[in-house]
């Protein structure tokens, strides 16, 4: 006999209804993480992160997207996350360069494709394409992202060398932007072996005409670090944290 504990029950049901809310009203929030050129000392532009209502149970994005999943509303999530972050930009004067996150699929979903063929500032766009499951055919997914380069969209890949993104994923997908994972950054004083490891990396981006992003930068002597291996860009709490945008 399957019993199902109350109180898990009733969090359930209560996360359901928050989520419903959020989606249905509109409400999630565009938050900005600066992404800094760290061989020229200027800002980059930003990385756009998505937060539920700042009181709500469903705020932090692990709550967040893990109910969305629970819930098959992971899609429907993920369209509304770049609906948010292009209704903000389109309230500024202003057109910085951002990063949007965008699981591969997603570039399949016509109701997203919608949103970017139609947003009026491709170029400023990078599209960060994020995965928490593996990829099994990456040939269908590079096409379009050929037809969304042919419209001025950049791409990059997050967390390379954490989870299903490898470093030889490098040479499948030749994104404009390699992402180091932030756990990669908490290894940095591992020793010399780590960092020809690192070096080889920075060396294939930099060989096809790709840049490389460190992230979770946290204090000087890891900026430095990657700075002296050739890293492009960083971000991290040693810059900034996420702050809520208002228009």
């Amino acid at each position: 006999m399957n019993v199902t504990n109350p109180s898990i029950a009733h969090t359930q049901r209560t996360d359901y209804t928050e989520l419903n809310t959020i989606l249905m009203g509109n409400e999630l929030l565009s938050y900005w993480q600066s992404i800094q050129n760290i061989q020229t000392d200027e800002l980059f532009g930003y990385e756009l992160l998505i937060r539920g209502p700042i009181h709500s149970q469903l705020h932090t994005p692990d709550k967040l997207f893990s109910t969305a999943m629970e819930n098959n509303r992971y899609d429907e999530l993920e369209i509304e996350c770049l609906a948010t972050h292009f209704s903000k930009l389109n309230e500024l004067n202003v057109k910085p360069n951002v990063t949007v996150n965008i699981s591969p699929r997603m570039l399949f979903n016509e109701t997203l494709l919608e949103l970017l063929y139609h947003y009026p500032n491709p170029d400023h766009i990078k599209l960060e394409l994020t995965e928490h499951l593996p990829v099994e055919e990456w040939a269908p997914i590079k096409e379009k992202m050929n037809q969304l380069r042919a419209i001025g969209y950049e791409f990059w890949l997050d967390d390379v060398g954490c989870g299903y993104f490898d470093v030889g994923l490098i040479d499948i997908v030749q994104p404009e932007v390699v992402k180091l994972c932030i756990k990669l950054m908490k290894r940095l004083a591992a020793g010399e072996d780590f960092l020809d490891e690192l070096q080889f990396v920075v060396d294939k981006v930099h060989h096809y005409g790709g840049k490389v992003l460190a992230e979770g930068i946290e204090e000087l002597w890891q900026l430095n670090t990657v700075k002296q291996l050739g890293v492009n860009y960083a971000q991290g709490y040693y810059f900034d944290k996420p702050c809520l945008v208002c228009a």
